[in-house]
């Protein structure tokens, strides 16, 4: 029996059991830097002060981002990629601000490679769910490891 986690909407079937794992939102960083110099730049100004990282699969960077350049907002795409953690990479070299997983994020953020811009609208992401067929086990290994991945995401009940 396999046991994986995806970012998905709640699969819904007999043959599957699904359990919320994490929670996630889409966050803007940069470099420290950039950081810096862009603290007391307000929302949505602060987007035309640097440069955007973009993720080839969120092209419009944010759902917001469309109607502020409508109502006027002036941004430069600094590069596009197809992995989130080249933006991360990225975004800690002061190329740029980038709008990435809090959870892929978390962490540069922890070790100060980038800086969250908090004037900046997080983005509700989908959550992660743990989906399980809902056959018994045919080893321990899977249950224990479901449990220690509940466990590890705080949702063990």
């Amino acid at each position: 029996m396999k046991c994986y986690w995806r970012r998905v909407v709640r699969h819904k079937s007999p043959e599957v059991r699904c359990e919320p794992l994490l929670d996630d939102d889409a966050i803007a960083i940069c470099g420290p830097a950039t950081a810096r110099r862009l603290r007391r730049a307000p929302f949505p100004r602060v987007l035309g002060e640097a440069p955007l990282l973009v993720q080839e699969s969120q092209p419009d960077w944010a759902p917001w981002l469309a109607q502020l350049r409508r109502d006027g907002l002036v941004t430069r795409r600094a590069m596009t990629v197809d992995e989130p953690r080249l933006l991360i990479a990225a975004a800690a070299r002061d190329l740029g601000i980038a709008m990435v997983s809090r959870l892929m994020a978390a962490d540069a953020l922890a070790a100060g490679r980038v800086a969250a811009l908090p004037q900046v609208p997080s983005v509700a992401r989908a959550p992660l769910w743990l989906m399980r067929s809902a056959q018994p086990a045919r080893s321990a290994a899977v249950d224990a490891v479901a449990a220690w991945m509940l466990r590890e995401c705080g949702r063990d009940h």
